[in-house]
Parts: structure tokens; sequence; C-alpha cells
């Protein structure tokens, strides 16, 4: 009778549902990364950022510059890690730049001799988020004011194949 019961009750169970997985292993695919460009301004001397991917200081007569790469996804978080902000707390500007999308706001903070003014541009490729940022003591940023505007217009993305190599 328990032979009985064990053969009538195995024909009750269900049966395992497996999944099978292809035998090619999938890795998503890295973004390709532009080359952002803007005009420097005269006498700027660069320093690379040893904190950050891809980054570099640019200091000029008064004020810094900071350009940097991330990756793209969570805008807010790259704003916060910029300007220290919520970007609720922003006025932030979006427009068009061909296919890519584009982020500029300025924001005051605390320096170590006077409050900083402070101006960002994010362009958003999708893949990648590419910052431009300035800096100066608010005394001096009124003077920053033409400077700023042309280096901050002529921030772009470049596909690499665009880019000319000088050779340096």
């Amino acid at each position: 009778i328990i032979c009985l019961l064990g053969i009538l009750l195995t024909g009750c169970s269900q049966p395992a549902t497996l999944e099978t997985v292809g035998d090619e292993l999938h890795q998503p695919e890295t973004p390709l990364k532009m080359h952002a460009s803007f005009q420097m301004p005269p006498n700027a001397v660069a320093e690379t950022m040893q904190d950050q991917d891809n980054g570099t200081v640019y200091f000029c007569d008064g004020y810094t510059i900071t350009a940097h790469t991330t990756l793209s996804g969570d805008l807010k978080k790259t704003i916060y890690q910029i300007s220290g902000y919520d970007p609720s707390q922003l006025c932030i500007m979006e427009t068009k730049q061909g296919d890519c999308k584009r982020y500029s706001f300025v924001w005051v903070s605390a320096g170590e001799t006077e409050e900083q003014v402070c101006r960002c541009t994010i362009i958003d490729d999708g893949g990648y988020h590419y910052v431009l940022t300035a800096m100066a003591d608010a005394s001096q940023a009124g003077k920053m004011t033409e400077t700023w505007n042309e280096m901050f217009s002529s921030f772009r993305l470049q596909h690499p194949s665009e880019v000319v190599n000088s050779g340096s």
C-alpha cells in the first residue's frame, strides 16, 4: 500500500519549470564617448583632477573652470553632486543641442573668503553627462560675464572621428 501511495503521489506533483538562457553572455554596450570642447579663456592653466575620471580644472585669472564627464543616468544626482543643491531648488534651463539635452543653471555657494558665483552646463547625450562649470568670487563674477558667455556658448560635443589630432 505504501508503494502504491508513493507512485500515486508522485504523479500529483507540479512539474518543475525550467527556463533556458542563450549560450552567449550579453554585456551591455558601453556608450560611445563624445569629445567635449569649449573656447578656452586666455591664460588658463590646466590641472588633471585626481578624484574624478576624465576631469580637468582650469585656473584662470580670478576664477576656476571645471570640465569632466560622468555616466549618464540620474541627472538629479549629477546636479546635486556639482552644486550641493537639490534640482528643485534651482532654476534649470533645458534646451536641445542636436540630439542631446542641454541643462544650464547658476547658484551661489560659500567660498573660502567670500561667496562664490557658480555657473554650469551639462550636455546629456544619453550615455554620458558632459559637465562644464565656472566659479568666481561674487565680487569678481560681474567681470567674467562676457568671457563666461563665450565659453558656455561654445561648449559642444563632437564625434571622436571629427576631432582633429593636434599632436598634443
